[in-house]
């Protein structure tokens, strides 16, 4: 994740599921506080919109800079689940 980070030149990735946080990558000149991956964790999770297509969204991060708005990418990872393998 550390890689993608660099290479897209993002500030912040951060891998949510349902249940909590997973990972959370930054770039060294900045760290995301707490409470600003809360929001972020609170915004995506609420937001029924963004389980229907990739997006950019504007978000204040307000332990960030309180004056300004970061852009936010979502995209939701679909999972399929595959049944076990019925015995002929």
């Amino acid at each position: 994740m550390t890689d993608a980070l660099q290479s897209a030149g993002a500030l912040f990735g951060v891998l949510l599921t349902q249940k909590g946080i997973v990972a959370v990558a930054q770039s060294r000149a900045h760290v995301l506080h707490p409470h600003d991956l809360l929001l972020l964790a609170n915004l995506v999770r609420s937001n029924e919109s963004f389980k229907q297509a990739q997006t950019f969204t504007p978000v204040c991060l307000p332990h960030f800079n309180s004056a300004a708005f970061l852009h936010a990418y979502v995209q939701y990872l679909h999972v399929v689940r595959r049944s076990p393998a019925v015995p002929a």
